[in-house]
């Protein structure tokens, strides 16, 4: 198991951003329709100047986000604890005892499969912890580690 942390494969950062430019698409087609019924019954301009502000909050962040989520969100995986790390604005450090883990999910999508990417999702009694997108043969090592460990020990009844 790694001992340090790990950050998603680049693949992963081709992924988000072709997410993110599917995302812009559809508020960027949403905004022109309102901003067309807007002009069409003429109302006053500082609706469709709002509509072009939203539009460049929008592009902004649908360029900027990808990037963070990929450089600032790291994993570890130990042989009895599974770490997660989100540093960019506040830095949250989710740690989490494997033994605790009481199921595993692993999700994967159209755009994921092409990649050859999945996510986990490790569930205990109180919270769950998410794994940044990696690629699937990564995931089924650490879901295969979290569910060796869980099948060892009953230490918590």
């Amino acid at each position: 198991m790694h001992s340090t942390f790990q950050r998603s494969p680049k693949a992963t950062y081709a992924y988000l951003k072709q997410v993110y430019f599917l995302k812009l698409l559809f508020i960027l087609a949403v905004l022109s329709v309102f901003t067309i019924v807007w002009l069409y019954f003429e109302w006053p301009m500082y609706g469709v100047y709002f509509m072009i502000g939203i539009a460049v909050i929008v592009v902004l962040y649908c360029f900027i986000h990808p990037m963070l989520i990929y450089h600032f969100y790291h994993y570890c995986v130990t042989t009895h604890v599974i770490e997660i790390k989100k540093n960019w604005w506040f830095n949250k450090h989710d740690v989490i005892k494997i033994e605790r883990i009481q199921y595993v999910e692993r999700k994967t999508g159209l755009l994921m499969r092409r990649h050859r990417l999945s996510r986990l999702i490790c569930f205990t009694a109180g919270h769950n912890i998410a794994f940044p997108v990696l690629f699937e043969e990564e995931v089924q090592y650490i879901e295969s580690h979290c569910l060796e460990q869980i099948k060892g020990g009953d230490s918590d009844v």
